[in-house]
Order: structure tokens, then sequence, then C-alpha cells
């Protein structure tokens, strides 16, 4: 009888020893793909907008603010959105009347694409150029006509 209870014990502890290895080896790792955005705020001058106000607006609600935030001491936030809406996101950042919009199209498309607000192709560019030098002349010889 003793040989069959030290039988039982010893097969007791050994599947206490292979269970607990089994926990202490298993591990679960998942991971969700986030894409970040790290947007740098600066004035023109290179001096960052520290503590600036982020403003973000969804491509679903353009009016209303989908989030808001604050820059760092360096002028940086990080931008995550929502991996579900797809679309034109608009990020507004503003400091003591400075600041600027900045728009990130987030479609599936694989084209992802991040612009300024500052969206003139050159011919347009021309255009507006050619119109300010024609307006300059067209004022210089308002003033320099004779008079009769």
């Amino acid at each position: 009888m003793r040989k069959f209870k030290n039988h039982i014990l010893s097969l007791l502890v050994l599947l206490l020893l292979i269970n607990s290895t089994a926990y202490a080896h298993g591990t679960k790792i998942s991971c969700d793909e986030k894409k970040v955005y790290s947007i740098k705020a600066t004035f023109d001058d290179g001096t960052e907008l520290k503590n600036a106000q982020v403003i973000i607006f969804s491509p679903k609600d353009p009016k209303n603010p989908w989030g808001k935030g604050v820059t760092d001491d360096t002028g940086n936030y990080e931008f995550v959105p929502d991996t579900s809406i797809e679309g034109k996101w608009t990020i507004q950042i503003r400091q003591a009347g400075h600041g600027g919009v900045i728009n990130i199209d987030t479609t599936t498309k694989g084209n992802n694409s991040i612009s300024n607000g500052n969206n003139m192709s050159t011919s347009t560019k021309i255009i507006v150029v050619i119109s300010v030098v024609w307006g300059f002349i067209g004022t210089a010889l308002f003033f320099l006509r004779r008079k009769k």
C-alpha cells in the first residue's frame, strides 16, 4: 500500500510540474496595425508651436471635431486615425492666432496623401503671377496717362 501511495504522489508531482511548465512557456501575442501620422508644427522662422491646440475633423463629419489634443514642447503631435473611417481627415493646429490646416487622405487605394492646404498647380501659380504683374502695369499706366 505504501508503494501505491508513493506512485500516486509521484504522479501528482509530475502532473503539477508538467502543467506549470506548460503555463510558463505559453505565450499570447497579438498585433493591431495602426498607422501613426507624426505632425510637426512650427512658425515660419522654425520656432516650434509649443502646446498648440489641435482639432481633428473626420471625413464623416467635417464640421464637428472628432478629437482634440495639444502639441508637445517641440511642436509635435501624433495622430492615429480610426481605420474604419476612410477619406480626408483635417487637422487644424492653432496657437495665439497663428496656425494652419493639414489634410490626410486615408483611402485604401494605397495612395495615402498629405497636403497642407497649398494645392495650387504650377499652371495656376503662373496665371496668378501674370495677373499680379499685369495689375501692377495697368495701375502704373493709369497714373502715368496724360491729362488733356
